[in-house]
């Protein structure tokens, strides 16, 4: 009976963080649509932009949903219909999405022009290259099948919510955006334009989270246009971008996982520090045994007498201590140290960890009030010991 009974908590303390488990919402976005084909314009291309980003961003979410159960995937269009860009923006606010991914296929006058490359929003978009311009423009178009007022709408709009954008939005976004494309470029063999920090692409600016578009390869070049349009390499694209999404994902799971690792870790100062041995006189009493005032006053000044300078404590030292400088804990069985990282521009906090070999929990643990999600460049960080 007893048995019985501690199976059936056991199953439904399971049960309990089972449900606690928290959901993560991923939103992609097939660009293009209905009306608005893509590119390339000329009516001799068979198969347009609309249908290969449709296909990809539907084989992206079959895969994704096919390997997590905590993991829901909203799309902005299942067939081939037009979506202004507010309504996608809205669809992935109204779903509280923790990511948006925008698929497209990229083109140029020059049928020479190849390659695979990644936008992100990001408030720091000075390289103002003419080849840069014209992407831009070109996904930007979608805007002209849309009404004066929609227009009007983002132009008004565009630096006004480039400005609220989150510092952290913006490293998640790189962080995803060099997956993809690394993942793509191995896979399918395609020339790296690099990733492109942007803030003038409506799509990735009216989100308010890390979003990231990518163009798949060049559909006006006779070679990639196969590689899009072929079953089999269509669906390596599809898997490479997949594949880079679950080494995202994953790091974050890992990061849960460290988290609960920590909350059922209590230590407590019994426990953590080095066992002392027993007291067999008077004047060495037991380290946990209570004494007279007396005593602990005579104790202190002995320390005080014996000990060497530099491991007094003082109240200026505890404040550095606790800003961030190089800590020492006296257990008994010698210092431990901790150290120090100044957070750079584009730099993660999984990055950070795993530089150090510690997890992201530690480093939470050892920063009080640190908002794991809200990291910025120049801000000081305590590295606990390993």
């Amino acid at each position: 009976m007893r048995k019985l009974l501690f199976f059936l908590l056991l199953a439904c303390s399971a049960l309990t963080v089972s449900a606690a488990a928290p959901r993560y919402t991923v939103v992609i976005d097939a660009g293009h649509g209905g009306t608005d084909p893509g590119a390339p314009k000329s009516k001799k291309v068979k198969v347009k932009e609309k249908t290969v980003a449709l296909d990809v961003a539907k084989q992206i979410g079959d895969l994704i949903t096919s390997r997590y159960d905590d993991v829901d995937v909203v799309y902005t269009r299942r067939n081939d219909v037009f979506v202004e860009l507010k309504t996608r923006v809205s669809i992935a606010k109204n779903a509280k999405a923790n990511f948006f991914i925008s698929i497209h296929c990229n083109a140029s006058d020059n049928y020479s022009a190849h390659g695979t490359e990644v936008f992100y929003f990001s408030t720091t978009d000075r390289d103002r290259t003419k080849r840069r311009e014209e992407a831009i423009d070109m996904e930007n178009e979608a805007i002209l099948y849309e009404s004066k007022e929609n227009q009007a709408y983002y132009r008004k709009t565009q630096n006004i919510l480039a400005g609220i954008r989150a510092a952290e939005d913006i490293t998640k976004s790189e962080r995803l955006a060099t997956l993809v494309l690394d993942e793509i470029c191995g896979t399918l063999g395609t020339t790296s334009r690099g990733i492109k920090p942007t803030d003038r692409l409506y799509v990735l600016n009216g989100t308010n989270m890390p979003a990231i578009l990518v163009e798949l390869a060049f559909i006006s070049n006779d070679h990639e246009y196969k590689l899009l349009t072929g079953e089999r390499t269509q669906h390596q694209f599809s898997q490479a971008v997949a594949d880079a999404f679950f080494t995202y994902y994953d790091a974050i799971l890992a990061d849960r996982a460290a988290n609960a690792a920590l909350l059922q870790k209590t230590p407590t100062a019994s426990n953590t520090s080095t066992p002392q041995p027993a007291a067999t006189t008077e004047k060495q009493p037991a380290a946990n045994e209570k004494q007279p005032a007396a005593t602990d006053a005579q104790t202190s000044a002995d320390e005080g007498a014996t000990a060497p300078k530099e491991n007094s404590t003082t109240p200026k030292e505890n404040q550095t201590a606790a800003s961030g400088a190089s800590q020492t804990a006296e257990n008994g069985a010698g210092a431990t140290r901790a150290t120090t990282h100044t957070i750079k521009k584009g730099e993660t906090l999984y990055r950070i960890s795993t530089q150090y070999g510690v997890t992201m929990a530690d480093i939470v643990n050892a920063n009080p009030g640190l908002d794991p999600d809200r990291i910025q460049a120049g801000q000081t960080l305590v590295i606990p010991a390993k």
